[in-house]
């Protein structure tokens, strides 16, 4: 086995030269559930995995990338059962689902990729403090310690580079949480430096060469498009770590200038929400910067902007949902091609309303210092609070 499922599906539609749309099509399916499934953030339903077969003329064996059908069917089914019942803000949900996955794991499939991945990154989510309601308190230490055996599971039984990089990259978090800096520190510099060796950068070379440059434009604006979410989330983390060193004027900087480069992106579009809402967007980080500066009605500035954006992604979020074609792109040309705009897309319409993070996050203490300006007020009763 040298691919993941998503891996095979991508290769075969791309082989038979199909587009996500045509595929999704003779499936009787979305063309975001498609491009989920290509990029291994879901699995196709036991019942596409026939169809599948047929459309590409190959085996079901073929299809789900091992040479007996019946376990990865029941792994599937694990895993169905395991995610299918959580629920944004309910901690139980994702405690119940972790543990259902470790039962397949510990019990039937020790090596099953599929289940070690989702595992993996879900046990991560619940033993990291700063996720709030998600971290999983008395219980982190040993989902903690279940989370860094599969992990390093994944490492060991893996064929995908980019599933063992993608473990790694856990062992980074798990290790810094625990205060392992050394371990931490190990695996990091198992990584490249330069964040330009990626495969689509890499495609887009050989395509290239082969004069198949509408392959190139596909490949470089899906590589665009990880490049932004990189800037975005190291562009959240470099404001914080400028706040806590107390230079106030370099993080507000940082954060102004990439408002002032995502507008130039996107010009009157709703820029996709890269960073995990959950652990702090730029808008109110930048609004926290200018409390600490004492600038209190740019705070406030700010904090209304975002929730301009937030009514701005209901309603892309409603036009998606009303349309018949099922589904908008980018208008940028830096972007309009990307392959995974549909994965945010799908995250986008799928994840809980943004009006209860939002509402979370205008309470927070941080922003005690406005509680009795009257635009605060305002904006509390605008998010209905």
């Amino acid at each position: 086995m040298n691919e993941t499922m998503g891996q095979i599906i991508r290769r075969l539609r791309r082989e038979r030269r199909m587009t996500q749309e045509e595929l999704a099509e003779i499936l009787g399916v979305t063309f975001q559930a498609v491009s989920k499934w290509e990029n291994d953030t879901g699995m196709p339903d036991i019942s596409q995995v026939v169809p599948l077969a047929h459309v590409f003329g190959v085996t079901t064996d073929t299809i789900l990338c091992v040479g007996e059908t019946e376990p990865n069917v029941d792994a599937m089914q694990i895993y169905t059962n395991a995610m299918q019942n959580t629920r944004y803000g309910v901690l139980e949900t994702y405690l119940s689902a972790f543990n259902k996955l470790k039962e397949g794991l510990d019990g039937k499939y020790p090596t099953n990729l599929l289940l070690l991945n989702a595992a993996s990154g879900l046990g991560l989510s619940l033993v990291l403090p700063e996720n709030g309601w998600m971290y999983a308190g008395k219980d982190a230490g040993q989902i903690s310690r279940d989370t860094e055996r599969y992990t390093n599971r994944i490492i060991s039984c893996s064929p995908s580079p980019s599933d063992i990089l993608s473990a790694r990259q856990r062992l980074v978090y798990l290790y810094s949480a625990r205060g392992e800096f050394d371990r931490a520190e190990s695996e990091a510099y198992k990584f490249p430096v330069r964040s330009d060796l990626t495969l689509e950068a890499n495609l887009a070379r050989v395509n290239e060469q082969r004069s198949e440059y509408g392959k190139v434009i596909t490949e470089l604006c899906t590589d665009i498009d990880y490049t932004l979410q990189h800037i975005e989330d190291d562009v959240a983390r470099l404001g914080q770590a400028y706040m806590k060193e107390n230079r106030l004027e370099e993080a507000a900087q940082v954060y102004e200038i990439f408002f002032n480069m995502i507008k130039a992106i996107y010009r009157d579009e709703c820029p996709w929400p890269y960073h995990d809402f959950d652990s702090g967007d730029c808008y109110f980080l930048l609004a926290e910067v200018y409390l600490k500066q004492n600038k209190p009605e740019r705070a406030l500035d700010t904090l209304e902007e975002a929730i301009r954006y937030a009514e701005r992604v209901e309603q892309y979020r409603k036009e998606v949902h009303d349309s018949a074609a099922g589904g908008m792109f980018h208008r940028s040309p830096l972007l309009q091609e990307s392959e995974i705009a549909h994965d945010v897309e799908i995250a986008l319409l799928n994840s809980p309303n943004s009006w209860d993070k939002l509402r979370d996050k205008l309470t927070d203490p941080r922003f005690d210092a406005l509680k009795d300006e009257e635009r605060y007020q305002y904006l509390l009763t605008r998010m209905k609070v």
